[in-house]
C-alpha cells in the first residue's frame, strides 16, 4: 500500500510540475523518492475548508470543471494556535511543506448519517474535500512565496 502511494504521489508530482511549467504558477510539487516529505506551491484559501489552489482566483474556481492536476488540494492542518495564524496568508502565493495522504485514509465519522455522507476527519476536523481530490495535504509548515 505504501509503495503504491509513493508511486501515485510521484506520478502526481510529474503531472503537477508539467502543468506548472507551462501555465505559470500552478500548484507545484517537488518529490524526493527517499522521503514522504513534499513541498507544494499555490494560492491559499484559509477559510471554510482550507485549500491550496492552482490560480489566485479562489472564488472563480470550480472543481467539477477542473481535471486532475488542475484541481485544488484540501489541506489537513493540526488545530494549534500557531497554525491558526496561517489564516493571515489567505489569498497569497505560499509554499507548504508536508506530505500527501489519501483522502480514503482519513478517520471515518462516528455516526451512521455522517458515514453515509462519506465524511472524513483529520485531527477531529472535518475535511469535506470540496476539491474532489483523491488526496489531502498534511501541511507542517508554510512560507510566503515572492512572485
Amino acid at each position: 500500500m505504501f509503495n503504491r502511494f509513493l508511486g501515485l504521489s510521484f506520478l502526481l508530482s510529474i503531472a503537477l510540475y508539467a502543468c506548472a511549467s507551462t501555465a505559470g504558477h500552478e500548484i507545484i510539487e517537488s518529490y524526493e523518492a527517499e522521503s514522504e516529505k513534499t513541498e507544494i506551491i499555490g494560492w491559499l484559501k484559509a477559510y471554510d475548508e482550507w485549500e491550496l489552489h492552482p490560480t489566485p482566483q479562489l472564488n472563480a474556481y470550480h472543481p467539477i470543471d477542473s481535471k486532475g492536476e488542475s484541481r485544488c488540494i484540501p489541506l489537513a492542518i493540526e488545530p494549534s494556535p500557531a497554525n491558526r495564524t496561517w489564516a493571515k496568508l489567505n489569498g497569497k502565493l505560499v509554499k507548504l511543506n508536508g506530505k500527501f495522504i489519501p483522502y480514503s485514509d482519513l478517520d471515518e465519522a462516528d455516526s451512521p448519517v455522517e458515514r453515509a455522507l462519506n465524511r472524513k476527519y483529520y485531527a477531529g476536523i472535518i475535511i469535506f474535500n470540496a476539491c474532489l481530490n483523491d488526496f489531502v495535504f498534511e501541511a507542517e509548515s508554510i512560507s510566503l512565496v515572492s512572485k
